[in-house]
């Protein structure tokens, strides 16, 4: 596969009652603090299946640290697995291979928006019942 290119901005988006419109990028970046660049490794994996590092730095055009640092973040939240790729040689830093279960990340976005839309619901009722 070649660069991933992503136009975030082609996304269905969604009109707030501000009339602000998001996406779910916007989605994304409020509940995990994603940036661009985590997105962008999170849907590649999602949309082609496990890579390593060195493939995701070079299929997204991006640097080996950028990507590292979207990955250790991903892993973090858990929507990323690793698996260690084995080295015949034993030399070096372990490899390793990365994969998203879409399943579980679906099941993860899905909890987290229903969690914090039933706080946010009970905290406004609080507040509302307050005189």
């Amino acid at each position: 596969m070649g660069i991933i290119l992503i136009d975030f901005n082609s996304l269905p988006r969604c009109r707030l009652p501000s009339g602000k419109e998001v996406s779910v990028i916007d989605v994304l970046r409020f509940f995990y603090d994603f940036n661009e660049t985590d997105v962008t490794v999170l849907l590649k994996i999602l949309n082609e299946g496990s890579k390593t590092l060195d493939e995701l730095a070079k299929e997204t055009n991006m640097s080996k640290a950028s990507v590292s640092r979207s990955i250790s973040k991903l892993y973090s939240l858990g929507f990323v697995s690793r698996e260690k790729i084995l080295d015949k040689s034993g030399k070096g830093r372990p490899k390793y291979l990365y994969k998203v279960d879409k399943e579980e990340a679906l099941k993860k976005i899905f909890e987290n928006i229903e969690m914090c839309s039933s706080v946010a619901k009970a905290t406004f009722k609080n507040l509302l019942s307050i005189k």
